[in-house]
């Protein structure tokens, strides 16, 4: 069973308070990652302020670009995998991407994991590009996913769809890994579907035990489909987490938290259609130790095999390293 650690480097306002994590500690957090046997760290992606943090701060929070970020951090780290969870590939253009992808892959020697996804605000998407306001991000988010694989693969790419164009691309050099891993984020079937096609593993976030098998047999069924994809997926769900005495002390805790506003402002999207107070506290890691080994060992006999981009949710960051202090210590020896 692998581990690893959501980075802080874009989620001010969202699932923490601000200020809470400068670029300092982001390196401290990959560091502390690396020396605690986590697997890896993975940075989110958020390029604008949402508009319910612009009415509940007058501070604005500090979002740091996650693949430079990811850049910096495989300085000083060694052996930790970084991840993107998730990079919002409808804000991206596909060829630039390929390109800075391809060498961050290089600079870090190979240890790039890319998730992806639509991003759970569309409202990013529409400041960014206004123009674009009747384009169906999934489709777009299919079309840069092929048309990346192009450029990883091909000596010269062209593409042409609804929305990504692009002739004669030669781009070199390839990433370093033969292939990147590809995990692909949502819990929507869409994602699942997507895995199938295109993916090496699926990205949800804070499914029940019971839940995440229903996903594993849809996407056992759509990989009947694509069997040009046909393999053993990473099933590699993301959890919120925080250790405490109890878990009725762990829950009060998160109902306190800023993470918990970042929920509800999801309610009308990825987390649409769901109850907070039974589904979400229920679905993620919340407890003393042994009960959230409890909870990952169900998850573990469902078919998780990478308990991926954990948020722990903190008021400050020494909070945050004392979390990945008492999991490491507490819960990963259990699953050695």
């Amino acid at each position: 069973m692998k581990f690893s650690i959501a980075l802080p480097n874009a989620i001010e306002g969202m699932a923490t308070p601000i200020p809470f994590a400068d670029h300092k500690q982001l390196i401290e957090i990959a560091v502390l990652s690396e020396k605690l046997g986590f697997d890896a760290v993975w940075g989110c992606d958020h390029l604008l302020t949402q508009k319910y943090v612009k009415e509940t701060f007058t501070t604005p929070p500090n979002y740091y670009e996650t693949l430079i970020t990811l850049a910096v951090l495989s300085t000083y780290t060694t052996k930790l995998r970084l991840g993107t969870c998730i990079l919002v590939l409808p804000i991206r253009e596909p060829v630039l991407l390929a390109k800075q992808l391809a060498t961050l892959d290089h600079f870090n020697e190979g240890r790039l994991t890319l998730g992806i996804g639509l991003g759970g605000y569309r409202e990013e998407f529409e400041a960014i590009y206004p123009q674009r306001g009747n384009v169906h991000r999934g489709t777009l988010l299919e079309e840069t996913v092929q048309a990346l694989n192009l450029i990883f693969t091909e000596r010269e790419a062209s593409f042409s769809e609804k929305y990504v164009h692009f002739k004669g691309v030669e781009a070199y050099p390839k990433p370093k890994q033969k292939k990147l891993p590809l995990y692909f984020g949502g819990n929507h079937i869409k994602a699942i579907e997507r895995t199938a096609r295109w993916g090496d593993a699926w990205m949800p976030a804070g499914l029940t035990p019971e839940d995440l098998q229903k996903g594993i047999q849809r996407l056992a069924e759509f990989s009947e489909k694509y069997p040009e994809n046909k393999k053993d997926f990473e099933i590699a769900p993301q959890y919120n987490l925080y250790l405490a005495e109890s878990k009725k002390k762990a829950v009060e805790y998160f109902r306190n938290s800023q993470s918990y506003e970042h929920i509800v402002s999801l309610k009308d999207s990825t987390h649409k259609g769901g109850d907070i107070e039974e589904t979400f506290i229920e679905g993620n890691l919340f407890g003393t130790p042994q009960e959230v080994i409890d909870k990952i060992g169900q998850l573990k006999d469902a078919g998780m095999t990478h308990c991926t981009s954990m948020c722990i949710d903190t008021h400050t960051i020494d909070e945050m390293y004392e979390q990945m202090h008492y999991f490491a210590e507490e819960v990963m020896p259990a699953f050695e």
